[in-house]
């Protein structure tokens, strides 16, 4: 990190709020909601509230927590796409870590861009990145964000038109909102436009902000893909915050209303909710759901009640984001962050590879042409170590075994971050800056990267997304996705295990005693010669077999006889 990025984040830091500012706007938010929930309790009868609250059902509260959770996600998924787009992602899981907190913060210091803000922070400091262009982000992401709410809320309302959600409403009082809809399409693709066309420059740390949101929004206005998958996102975000307050709804009503009839209703709600007036939209949700849902005669004690427990759904969260803020805080002061410019180690065991070997050194030469290139050979009988005298490959000879060669493969690198890698397996464009800004996160033991075949089975569909429940839920990478790790780490974890078969299974055992396994933002090319050799349900069966057979005790050894059946190619 130079110091320009340095006196960024130490700038920002400076600007965040002191420990009285954020008291000062925590009691004022407070007492607003408060006025604003008095406001509404006096329009209801005395004792309606706690009698609808009497008759909630908790499936339908369960659900409206989980519709939120799915919120989460997807905003994360957002988030995470407009990071890219400045090279600043870290991992999916930091990603989803920082929006937690970030709602947290969003929901107890005044909404979306207290909130924006300290996440960027957070964000920039832990993984020491420029906080100007972690900034620079948010603009972009609201975008969407607002984008997704219009188009959402104008497909239901058009979905509520068709079912006869509006034959009681005179069209001409709509009027102001739909030019008010239209108008702000237009400002929004006019930002859009002119941001990606703007040439201006500066050196303050508005015109580097600017700057950096200028080629940020250049390179989305380039890549339609991007900019549709980000919408897409949107829309399933504020569709999950609708079904939060519909959950919550149906959980208190006994009133029967039409779904498509309503949905329309509830991003109006959380737009009125999310300004920055109140904690949480305390008050103001109440207020608005009173008002809109009474429209389609919902008792207003119902409607109130809804959006009590919808609050009730963004606070469970907001404290479930201050938790995770806290643990991280401890993880990252405990983690060692990685040298300012570390080195980097490959080792690639082999066996057998002589048609691998020129592809291999050309995409190494290609992408990581300043690593130590390691080839921990097997005791080849074809003419690999011959091939990778031709390049500047350090060769060492091992006993067979995957695991045994990448141990002695690791015992000679010197890089401080070692690499396996498959011999047929090619690394991406940007693969090694991907696993080096993984590693920023101090907590990060070793990982992965994403997974795609070279060529591909109706069979293999979806297997690069296959890698993120195997990290999240299994803690583990497959050795076809390039397993990397701190080589400080792996000599105090006795290095790779070595096991005839199991060894990405074993070593990943052994990291998660110092850390978490992640995925690098980068999508790593691997063969699928052995599935087309020894057919495609038949692998995949045999594989999941052996995991099985692993998970439930059985020795590696056993495992390897029944794995050697299955041809090299």
């Amino acid at each position: 990190m130079n110091q320009t990025e340095q006196a960024s984040i130490s700038e920002g830091v400076k600007q965040s709020p002191s420990k009285s500012k954020l008291l000062a706007i925590r009691g004022f938010g407070l007492l607003v909601s408060s006025i604003l929930l008095f406001m509404v309790y006096k329009r209801l009868e005395p004792g309606a509230l706690l009698d609808s609250l009497k008759r909630a059902d908790l499936r339908w509260i369960i659900m409206a927590v989980c519709a939120f959770a799915i919120n989460l996600i997807f905003a994360s998924y957002r988030w995470h796409l407009m990071l890219r787009l400045s090279h600043l992602t870290i991992h999916p899981e930091a990603t989803l870590r920082a929006v937690s907190i970030g709602h947290c913060f969003n929901t107890f210091l005044f909404g979306t861009a207290g909130g924006d803000f300290i996440k960027s922070v957070i964000y920039s400091r832990w993984y020491r990145l420029s906080l100007t262009d972690v900034l620079a982000i948010a603009p972009l992401d609201r975008f969407f964000g607002l984008l997704g709410a219009l188009v959402f809320g104008v497909f239901m309302a058009l979905i509520g038109y068709l079912t006869g959600g509006f034959d009681d409403f005179d069209w001409i009082q709509l009027r102001l909102p739909v030019f008010w809809a239209i108008g702000l399409a237009g400002v929004l693709a006019g930002s859009m436009w002119i941001l990606s066309h703007w040439k201006g420059q500066g050196t303050s740390r508005l015109g580097l902000f600017l700057n950096q949101l200028r080629r940020s929004a250049g390179i989305l206005w380039n890549n339609p893909q991007v900019a549709l998958k980000a919408a897409g996102a949107a829309i399933i975000v504020h569709l999950s915050l609708s079904l939060v307050m519909a959950f919550n709804l149906k959980a208190v009503s006994q009133h029967a209303f039409e779904w498509w009839n309503i949905l329309w209703i509830f991003p109006v709600i959380s737009i009125f909710s999310g300004l920055p007036v109140s904690i949480g939209g305390a008050g103001l949700r109440e207020g608005s759901a009173l008002i809109l849902l009474g429209i389609y005669a919902i008792p207003g004690e119902d409607a109130v009640m809804g959006a009590l427990l919808t609050l009730g759904v963004y606070f469970l969260w907001a404290f479930i984001g201050l938790i995770l803020w806290q643990l991280e805080k401890r993880r990252q002061r405990k983690g060692i962050p990685l040298p300012k410019n570390p080195s980097v180690s490959i080792v690639i065991p082999t066996y057998n590879e002589q048609d691998q070997i020129e592809t291999l050194a050309y995409h190494l030469r290609r992408r990581a042409p300043e690593a130590e290139w390691i080839l921990a050979d097997g005791g080849s009988t074809d003419a690999t170590l011959d091939q990778a005298k031709k390049h500047p490959f350090k060769t060492i000879s091992s006993p067979r075994g995957r695991g045994t060669q990448m141990h002695h493969g690791a015992a000679v690198a010197t890089g401080d971050v070692i690499l396996f890698l498959h011999a047929d397996t090619q690394l991406p464009a940007f693969g090694i800056e991907s696993m080096l800004r993984c590693l920023k996160d101090n907590h990060v033991a070793g990982g992965g990267f994403w997974k795609q075949f070279n060529q591909a089975h109706w069979l293999m569909i979806g297997s690069k997304f296959r890698c993120l429940p195997r990290v999240l839920f299994g803690g583990y990478v497959f050795g076809d996705q390039g397993i990397f790790v701190r080589r400080d780490i792996l000599q105090q974890s006795g290095g790779v295990p070595k096991v005839p078969l199991m060894e990405e299974f074993e070593l990943c055992k052994a990291l998660r005693y110092h850390g978490r396994i992640a995925l690098a933002d980068s999508t790593i090319i691997t063969s699928s010669r052995r599935f087309f050799a020894n057919g495609v349900m038949k692998t995949y069966l045999l594989m999941g077999r052996l995991i099985l057979l692993y998970r439930l005790g059985y020795s590696t050894e056993s495992l390897a006889k029944a794995y050697s059946k299955l041809k090299s190619r």
